[in-house]
């Protein structure tokens, strides 16, 4: 009984073990289930990226690039290196980590709303979970986290070299290449599985083998100008006459300013930043007087110094471009605010030439960080597809800007294309990197001549022709997305395998005036060209009350447009070359499309803009019903409703399931005279997320916009529990609830296995004198008892020496004790049924 007992209790609890096992594991997978690969996007493990990602056609190409690669290894520095030794100092890296959905690479609908830090991190960030013990490993290893991603998307780290490598699992080495020193790790990087799969690319292990630079070169003072000649100089305040920047300040017949926190500039860049003094002289004498005044805010990365006089000493050079870049940019959009957002210099063995990571950070910083910001202007360059762990970290910043509407542009260089540019143009072709970027705006250089009067004063534009230094060529590493394939762009990039077109438009470049170091200077380059698109993008977005956001596309439409039917709002350049094409009608490899005509440019653009409403017959709908949509679409500029125009619409879950990603869709449905279309959507059987997104989408017509509306999923009425335990803190608390209910019932189970039978105690026997021992058990079913035997005579008392032991076999149920009969003696009467008297015994 004993050992029964015993095996009966382990039983029970090895049950219960099992079983809080079998609910607490289930639980996890559900839960953690929320943590997908986005779209066969993500990596269990770096090296297997490629194969998983090669299925997405919305990823940016550096993704396919090889882990070692997009993680900063390069075997040609470990094997070319001189005098390697380990690596020493601080080391800063960058970690850019997948998104949940590859749909943060799709191109958004013109004219979206933009999204918030929380919707992105929402939508695609990695869980709040995983993202802080990927910050807590680095913490544990003696590095020290920087700076965060609010939409858990890269992330900062630095500490020291042998450090950093053994976090990485390498180690990092330092030497010469080519005459430059480079850092590079010894093998390719790796991280603990936990975290592996969460990180895209790693940019700073590598530093040295890629250099960038600055599309400027500073001119001397020309002894002399004619009224009208070639080349013009040209000052921030001539753009506003040659380019109708001034009609376009007048629009609608009253002043439109940039101000305000939400039109921000950012300028991105290296080194010590400004001289505040310069920039207080440019906007006093050099700035119209009845302009507002721009605010200026400095954001200098780590390690990188503050703003001051001394800023003009910096050997990089780097400071007259930041300079120059915010009195042009503030130039063009008056009273805008403009952010100097800078990296440390790199060291001088480098050519100063700053660390990847802190420029990824910089620019992270103005996408990500900086409140306002709608406009970043880039004036440096890399080679394209030379450098893919920085390309990589850059195209996921540009993808984040484009869903804020923010843009992005960047100067196309000024090496006319080639390695080492004008006059000799050899060296082979040098596209450069970000202009090559299709989410980027890429800004060419042009040569203008103005017309002046007897007094010297700017009167218009004589004539416009390309400059020859202008950057431009065919990326290496992306394709030409589906807009930039339009008219004669698209014949070109078709003739060169289809591959991205650089610049798409184009600006002064030849000859520049700007202030710096207390004195006016002359300059050349296409970093004059880009700040100046970016001030008057800022100034459109003014006058709408809106940010345009990403506008290459709208570009090309126009312009596209124009070459057939007439415009003015890009005019093409139709003279001169730089060391790849000539300049001609249409789209070209010198200057894009041309330079711009403000007023028309603007009309044009806003005009393209559709506002869409979209609305749901019902705020929920079941697995397998349908939903019928509303768009309704007007002119977002004169706010009337346009007919006979395509709608597109599309039904996306994001719920991990039998069936998600996008459900439904209806292409080309027509608008009515009230701009009204309905269509019906359904949901698949299949679906069991809480809520579905649909979308319509405007890009027909010349006309370009979208919006989205929410629909829910009712699920037997456990939608709402369904979307609130997907989410952090609620996931957790369900998960844990479940884990408590597990191991209750567990418990319980085993409580209940483990308890002992208990049996019925065997009746005691009777103490009866005269007595015979009682008839023996029953046997055990079928077999009936055998009949107890009648007593003959009346029994004898033993003496109680011998009497029987009766000794109890087997516990039986209680019964009730005998009745003790005596018979009476003969000849006596009968008893009495009288009560009391003792009852008759049997016969």
């Amino acid at each position: 009984m004993v050992r029964r007992f015993g095996r009966t209790r382990a039983s029970g609890r090895a049950a219960a073990v099992v079983l809080s096992l079998v609910v607490v594991l289930a639980a996890f997978a559900a839960f953690t289930g929320e943590r997908r690969s986005p779209s066969s996007l993500s990596a269990t493990s770096g090296r297997t990226t490629t194969a998983q990602v090669a299925t997405s056609p919305l990823l940016p190409a550096v993704f396919h690039e090889p882990w070692s690669d997009r993680a900063g290894f390069n075997s040609t520095d470990l094997a070319s290196a001189q005098g390697t030794e380990p690596a020493s100092g601080n080391v800063s890296v960058e970690l850019t980590l997948w998104p949940e959905s590859d749909q943060l690479y799709a191109q958004r609908a013109s004219g979206s709303p933009a999204l918030s830090n929380s919707q992105i991190a929402a939508a695609y960030g990695v869980p709040s979970a995983e993202y802080r013990g990927l910050e807590s490993y680095f913490e544990t290893r003696g590095l020290a986290v920087v700076q965060t991603s609010s939409e858990r998307l890269s992330l900062l780290v630095c500490g020291p070299a042998d450090e950093v490598g053994a976090a990485f699992g390498t180690v990092l080495l330092q030497g010469m290449v080519a005459g430059h020193s480079v850092r590079f790790p010894s093998t390719v990087p790796t991280l603990p599985a936990p975290f592996e799969g969460l990180v895209s690319a790693v940019s700073g292990l590598s530093t040295g083998s890629s250099h960038f630079v600055i599309p400027f070169t500073r001119d001397a003072a020309p002894s002399s100008r004619p009224f009208q000649g070639s080349p013009s100089v040209i000052s921030a305040n001539a753009v506003h006459v040659i380019y109708g920047l001034n009609e376009l300040y007048n629009y609608s017949g009253s002043t439109h300013w940039a101000s305000g926190q939400k039109n921000g500039i950012a300028v991105i860049l290296w080194g010590s930043g400004y001289d505040p003094n310069d920039l207080a002289y440019f906007f006093s004498q050099e700035y119209p007087s009845s302009f507002p005044q721009p605010t200026i805010v400095a954001y200098p990365g780590p390690g990188a110094p503050s703003p001051a006089a001394t800023a003009t000493s910096d050997p990089s050079n780097s400071t007259q471009e930041m300079t120059l870049d915010i009195e042009w940019s503030a130039s063009e959009a008056p009273g805008a605010t403009i952010d100097a957002v800078y990296a440390r210099d790199g060291p001088p063995s480098a050519g100063y030439s700053p660390n990847d990571a802190d420029m990824e950070a910089a620019i992270n910083e103005a996408v990500s960080n900086i409140p306002g910001v709608a406009v970043i202007s880039m004036s440096f360059g890399s080679l394209d597809g030379g450098d893919p762990s920085f390309q990589a970290a850059l195209s996921q910043d540009f993808a984040l800007a484009q869903a804020k509407e923010i843009t992005v542009l960047a100067a196309s260089g000024d090496s006319g294309g080639t390695v080492k540019g004008p006059p000799d143009c050899s060296g082979g072709l040098a596209p450069q990197f970000p202009a090559a970027s299709p989410y980027v705006l890429a800004v060419g250089g042009t040569a203008p001549i103005v017309s002046k009067d007897a007094f010297g004063t700017v009167t218009g534009l004589a004539s416009e022709s390309a400059w020859d230094g202008s950057g431009g060529g065919y990326s290496a590493a992306y394709l030409a997305p589906g807009w930039e394939t339009l008219g004669s762009a698209g014949q070109a990039i078709q003739a060169h395998g289809g591959h991205r077109g650089i610049p798409d438009v184009a600006g002064p470049s030849a000859e520049n005036l700007f202030y710096y170091a207390a004195n006016l200077n002359y300059g050349s380059g296409t970093s004059f060209a880009t700040p100046m698109w970016a001030g008057l993008i800022a100034e459109m977005n003014a006058i709408r009350g809106a940010p345009l956001g990403f506008i290459t596309d709208r570009l090309y439409s126009l312009a596209n447009a124009q070459t057939t039917a007439g415009g003015s709002g890009i005019a093409d350049i139709n003279g001169g070359s730089n060391c790849i094409a000539t300049a001609t009608t249409g789209w070209d490899a010198a200057t894009g499309w041309g330079s711009p005509r403000a007023l028309p440019l603007y009309e044009h653009i806003a005009g393209t803009f559709v506002d869409v409403t979209v609305l749901s017959s019902g705020s929920s709908v079941a697995p397998g019903a349908s939903v019928t949509i509303t768009a309704s679409v007007r002119n977002a500029t004169s706010h009337k409703a346009i007919s006979a125009l395509s709608v597109d619409f599309t039904m996306t879950g994001s719920f991990p399931g039998p069936c998600t990603g996008s459900l439904a869709s209806v292409a080309n449905a027509t608008t009515d005279s009230l701009g009204t279309t309905n269509v019906s959507l359904t949901v698949p059987s299949c679906y069991l997320g809480s809520d579905v997104s649909i979308s319509a989408t405007v890009n027909s017509g010349g006309y370009l916009g979208g919006n989205s509306t929410t629909v829910g999923i009712n699920l037997f009425g456990l939608a709402g529990l369904i979307a609130v335990s997907e989410t952090f803190p609620y996931n957790v608390i369900v998960f844990t609830a479940i884990m408590g209910v597990a191991l209750s019932i567990g418990l319980w189970f085993g409580r209940r296995r483990s308890r002992p039978r208990t049996m019925a105690p065997a009746p005691r026997m009777p103490s009866v004198t005269g007595l015979p021992p009682p008839p023996p058990p029953p046997p055990p079913p079928p077999a009936p008892p055998p009949p107890a035997p009648a007593l003959a005579s009346p029994p004898v008392a033993a003496p109680l020496a011998q009497r029987p032991v009766v000794a109890p076999a087997r516990r039986l149920p209680r019964k009730a004790p005998p009745r003790t009969v005596r018979r009476p003696p003969r000849g006596a009467p009968p008893p009495s049924d009288s009560p009391g008297a003792p009852g008759p015994g049997p016969p």
